[in-house]
C-alpha cells in the first residue's frame, strides 16, 4: 500500500534516486519491506503487488512473519553492542535471508536478524521508536 501510494504521488522515482545517491535512510517495519531486494510473499492475494519496491537493501523479507496485529509483542535482546534492549514487534516482517556479506546484523531474535545496516541504510523489523532506552 505504501509503495503504491509513493508511486501514485510521483514520489517513488525521486526517493529511489536520493537513496541510490547515498541519502541516509532509517526504516522500520513496512519501510524495511519497501527497501528489501526480495519480498517472500508466497500467499499473496494481490497479483498487482510487485516482487520488490525499491530493492536497494540486500535482504529478503517476509511480511507479518511474527503474526498479525494481535500477535504483536515486546522482547529484550542485544542491539548494536547494547544488552537488554527493548524491541517491540507489531505485525513485523522477518528478515529471512541476508543476500550480501556486507550487510551488518545489529540485532536478532530467534536466530533471525531483526535490524541491519548496509551502506547508507539502517533498517529494523521492530519499532525502536516505541521503547524507552534509558
Amino acid at each position: 500500500m505504501q509503495g503504491k501510494l509513493l508511486n501514485d504521488l510521483g514520489l517513488f522515482g525521486p526517493l529511489k534516486k536520493l537513496i541510490d545517491g547515498g541519502l541516509p535512510v532509517f526504516a522500520t517495519c513496512a519501510g524495511l519491506i519497501l527497501l528489501a531486494e526480495k519480498i517472500d510473499d508466497p500467499g499473496r492475494r494481490d497479483d498487482t503487488r510487485p516482487e520488490k519496491w525499491f530493492g536497494v537493501l540486500p535482504v529478503a523479507v517476509k511480511r507479518n512473519a511474527y503474526g498479525r496485529q494481535l500477535g504483536s509483542f515486546t522482547t529484550r535482546g542485544d542491539f548494536d553492542g547494547k544488552h537488554d534492549f527493548p524491541m517491540t514487534f507489531i505485525r513485523a516482517p522477518a528478515i529471512t535471508e541476508v543476500l550480501s556479506p556486507d550487510v551488518e546484523t545489529l540485532s536478532a531474535f530467534d536466530g533471525r536478524p531483526t535490524s541491519v545496516r548496509w551502506r547508507n541504510i539502517t533498517a529494523f523489523t521492530w519499532h525502536p521508536e516505541l521503547n524507552a532506552t534509558a
